[in-house]
């Protein structure tokens, strides 16, 4: 203990002594991707009846705790990084108590040899002044580096990690002095393959009117302690303005390159308050950040159309996801609009090509004025090197949500603040340049029970996330857990529908780190046990997990069958998820055999105990489906709850859960 106290400081000693161009667009919507969605019938609203001890469904290892639930403004950020050794590092936003105060940044190393984590359970803390809104990178020799906020009057800061894993950081600030009267604040950051810190940020404005400007600064050595942050560089005109907290910045390990994201508001009118109505811009630079292209407009929704209701892009017809039947306040629809709404994030892969993710949202409208603003969207996803626009994941059609309320303005009650029926995407490759991505995902019927005062509507029906995941093997073009077809696998799966406080899986926040190592995708988000944004008064404070959660790359590639070198490789069989879930009525079970093999598929109820068997023979190669009604082997149904279903081949034994509603 005495040498291991000596060698920190030590460092401590010596940290100290030394510190003092245009692009082409395809304007063409993207092709829509059917996906089956789970369908849940609508809650019955209960009354809170107390704290109740709440076992979590959803998976992964408890890393801390929070009271903060909300992490983060509009676009997250990563939370984590990993070293190709695996090795992991995470921060989060941390509130002591009900009243959210101190806030906090906690920060903690897990070792890929040991799969220990360093330090206590509670994480190491800096910067317990109301700092947070933290982000996380690496330098090249694995020393950890974040940014966030602290202090009143409130500013940006960098903290580095003194040595790889030791948890001990030195913390400097940015610029004071070229903007001296603004707060910048929110920073998001990215290390560069010479361990140049790059760091985004936005000020603080006190009117919801006002236009929040975006500043960029670079640390002036790989030395942030010696060398300090350079001054803040202004970088928005003033014909475009920022009017959601969504920006993202990445820079290349391999080359100069820097690339930087917002969405922004075409319209510049200091009257109107609006969050919704964006494009996606980047600028990249190809010099480290010392010089910048042009600020090239990604969508351009704003060139569709322009009238009373804002810059959009009509949604093509049939518009066959919307019955007005279901709908009667709100009936006939003319047209649906498109535009970016809340998440934004820019990464550049191993290959040095810039990639772009983003959500859509949808406003419906009657004779050009807007009848609802429908909080229904997808994710879609550009590259610098096809310069094309891909659709990544179709929330909009053949989706339950749509007949959960009858205005889809409530839909903004629901959801909480900054969310959509997809959100919070965030992006990585592993070595072979596979792309992996996941997102949040809300499902129809999954929400809380009725808790007064709380939410947008006084009710606190706050509907619980789900973290989605999906993949692409083509460099984007296509998307999905099998060959580009469009569906995403929920990682969490633990529906809690009509929930009590202190009783929910509202899964939220999922940050994966940019590298995906030894086929696992790192995973790390907020399992709030209560639905609902404390800050924004939609749901009471809760201590709620942060989860690290390894996914291993098999769970999401379907094993997707690939004549490229080095891609994911082939297991002689695979279970999917069953489809719907949650289910009420029937769902159904798909699995492959790359081999013909013994077969028996089998479900189990919680205690272990055999409930049916579905398949029990031999089976040939290829792909294979089961039905469970939620019958025993008596014919009989069975309770809800969570049950398991195994799969077992001559080589192999896949088990997975799912849940049943009545």
């Amino acid at each position: 203990m005495k040498k291991a106290m000596i060698f920190y400081l030590l460092i401590l000693f010596v940290s100290l002594s030394v510190a003092s161009a245009k692009v082409l667009i395809k304007k063409d919507f993207p092709e829509r991707a059917v996906i089956d969605l789970p369908v849940k019938p609508a809650n019955i609203a209960v009354p809170y009846s107390g704290d109740t001890p709440h076992v979590s469904e959803s998976p992964g290892e408890i890393v801390g705790r929070t009271f903060y639930d909300g992490q983060h403004n509009s676009a997250i950020g990563h939370m984590i990084a990993a070293m190709p050794n695996g090795d992991v590092y995470v921060t989060w936003m941390d509130g002591d108590n009900a009243d959210q105060q101190p806030r906090e940044v906690k920060y903690r190393y897990r070792n890929a040899e040991s799969g220990e984590w360093a330090g206590d359970d509670d994480g190491v803390t800096w910067g317990v002044n109301r700092s947070g809104y933290t982000m996380i990178d690496l330098k090249s020799g694995g020393e950890a580096v974040a940014t966030f906020h602290y202090g009143t009057p409130t500013r940006s800061q960098v903290a580095q990690e003194l040595y790889p894993g030791y948890s001990l950081f030195q913390v400097v600030d940015t610029d004071m002095q070229s903007y001296s009267a603004e707060e910048i604040i929110w920073p998001k950051i990215a290390v560069d393959g010479n361990d140049i810190v790059h760091v985004l940020a936005a000020n603080y404005v006190a009117a919801a009117e006002d236009n929040n400007n975006i500043y960029y600064s670079q640390s002036n050595t790989d030395d942030y302690l010696a060398g300090g942050m350079g001054n803040w560089e202004f970088i928005q005109g003033t014909e475009e303005r920022l009017q959601v907290l969504s920006y993202s910045i990445d820079a290349s390990l391999v080359s100069p390159k820097v690339a930087r994201t917002f969405l922004l508001s075409p319209s510049y009118d200091p009257t109107v308050a609006n969050q919704r109505e964006n494009d996606v811009y980047i600028q990249i630079s190809e010099d480290g950040g010392n010089s910048w292209g042009d600020m090239t407009n990604i969508t351009n929704y704003n060139e569709i159309v322009n009238n009373d209701i804002g810059y959009l892009e009509q949604l093509p017809e049939p518009y066959d996801f919307w019955d007005p039947a279901s709908h009667p306040t709100v009936g006939e629809i003319d047209e649906f609009w498109m535009q970016a709404y809340s998440n934004v994030e820019v990464f550049i892969d191993p290959s040095d090509v810039t990639h772009l993710i983003w959500t859509t949202t949808l406003i419906a409208t009657r004779n050009d004025t807007t009848l609802a603003h429908c909080y229904m969207g997808n994710i879609y996803h550009w590259d610098d090197s096809t310069e094309e626009i891909h659709l990544v994941y179709d929330n909009i059609h053949d989706n339950p949500l749509w007949n959960d309320v009858d205005d889809p303005n409530d839909f903004f009650d629901r959801l909480g603040a900054f969310d959509n029926s997809v959100c919070d995407p965030t992006i990585g490759a592993d070595e072979n340049g596979n792309l992996f991505m996941s997102f949040i995902q809300f499902f129809a019927g999954d929400y809380c029970a009725e808790i007064d005062g709380y939410g947008n509507d006084n009710s606190g029906l706050m509907y619980n996330g789900e973290v989605m995941m999906i993949m692409s093997t083509d460099g984007g073009a296509t998307w999905g857990s099998g060959d580009g077809d469009g569906v995403a696998v929920n990682v969490t799966n633990s529906p809690t529908p009509n929930c009590q406080v202190g009783e929910c899986d509202d899964d939220g926040y999922p940050s994966i780190a940019e590298r995906v190592t030894n086929g696992t995708i790192h995973l790390f988000y907020l399992n709030d046990d209560t639905a609902g944004f404390t800050i924004q008064d939609e749901g009471p404070a809760s201590n709620s997990p942060m989860k690290y959660f390894p996914v291993p790359v098999g769970d999401i590639t379907n094993d997707i069958e690939d004549e490229n070198p080095g891609h994911v490789a082939e297991k002689s069989a695979f279970l999917h998820q069953n489809m719907p879930n949650p289910f009420s009525a029937q769902t159904a079970i798909h699995y492959q055999l790359e081999s013909s093999s013994q077969v028996s598929l089998s479900v189990y109820n919680q205690t272990g105990q055999l409930v049916k068997v579905l398949e029990n023979g031999s089976k040939s190669v290829g792909d294979h489906e089961a039905m469970w009604d939620g019958t025993n082997e008596n014919g009989d149904k069975v309770g809800v709850g969570v049950y398991f279903y195994q799969l077992q081949t001559d080589n192999r034994t896949e088990t997975k859960k799912m849940t049943l509603l009545r």
